[in-house]
């Protein structure tokens, strides 16, 4: 899937409120990453007594990379396509077959083991589950974790920028106290999926931008919503991968010295971390 980065450096400049229509109509129609669209759309839409206008917005409805594999995969299996098999092809061997990024086929692997069709054992393989028939229909077509990832670190370093002109003493004590709870040792998946939405959403807030804040937390709320994203994470931290403690120090040093540039370094190191960890771990 061709992904196309955008620099959003325009999007702190002025509020989006502030924005004329054609401009993000613009963005809409040329961008190839469904997540930010739709973030920008369902942005407009929630603000549109804001902005005076009535929004008629669509995204394209072509299916989501990793979804159409999960198809084509869950097509195979109940044709029998893997008879005397009791397990999938290795991850970058299916990578190989549909000409996709091994993380495309660790989305389209989660979304079959939420249908039923499949059980993941990270270090073993992904195996078929006997006699199981599984949902018929796929999961919503919602952004998988990556282009989730993708869009976030699309926008979420212009935001963190643009908090370190704006944030306040008690916004930057709230933040630090967030920061404090990563470092218990005994947190559950759950709790540290809620402090790091929480940890980002402070800093989305600190623009002082509803909209802004809503672009991050409509990424937040699919995340957390989605069955797929949700099982994805769930796995990742039992896998012992967490939120790194160091980068959001990073963030929060930059914050605290008003440093814009440093601030949206620091978000977009993150996040580029993030995408690479998750890109490494493989469910084989």
């Amino acid at each position: 899937m061709q992904v196309q980065t955008v620099n959003l450096q325009a999007l702190t400049a002025w509020s989006i409120a502030q924005m004329p229509y054609d401009y993000w109509l613009f963005i809409l129609t040329n961008l190839t990453n469904y997540t930010i669209c739709e973030t920008i759309k369902d942005a407009f839409c929630s603000n549109k007594q804001t902005f005076g206008l009535t929004m008629q917005l669509s995204t394209t409805n072509v299916k989501r990379l990793y979804l159409q594999v999960a198809e084509q995969l869950s097509e195979q299996i109940r044709s029998g396509a893997f008879a005397g098999q009791d397990k999938l092809p290795p991850e970058r061997e299916l990578a190989r077959l549909f000409s996709v990024s091994r993380p495309t086929v660790r989305e389209a692997l989660t979304t079959l083991e939420v249908m039923g069709l499949v059980e993941v054992r990270p270090g073993s393989g992904v195996y078929l589950r006997e006699g199981a028939p599984g949902v018929e229909r796929l999961p919503e077509d919602v952004p998988g974790p990556f282009e989730i990832l993708e869009a976030r670190k699309t926008l979420e370093p212009e935001l963190a920028a643009f908090a370190a002109n704006r944030i306040d003493d008690q916004q930057l004590d709230a933040l630090r106290k967030t920061l404090h709870r990563f470092g218990d040792p005994d947190l559950s998946s759950d709790e540290i999926e809620q402090i790091d939405m929480q940890f980002h959403m402070q800093i989305a807030e600190a623009t002082r931008n509803s909209a802004l804040t809503g672009l991050v937390k409509w990424l937040w709320d699919v995340r957390g919503q989605s069955e797929v994203n949700v099982k994805f994470y769930h796995r990742v931290r039992d896998t012992g991968v967490r939120p790194a403690v160091d980068d959001h120090r990073a963030i929060v040093a930059a914050l605290l010295a008003r440093n814009e540039n440093g601030a949206r370094t620091a978000m977009r190191e993150h996040l580029e971390r993030a995408i690479a960890d998750l890109s490494e771990m493989s469910l084989d």
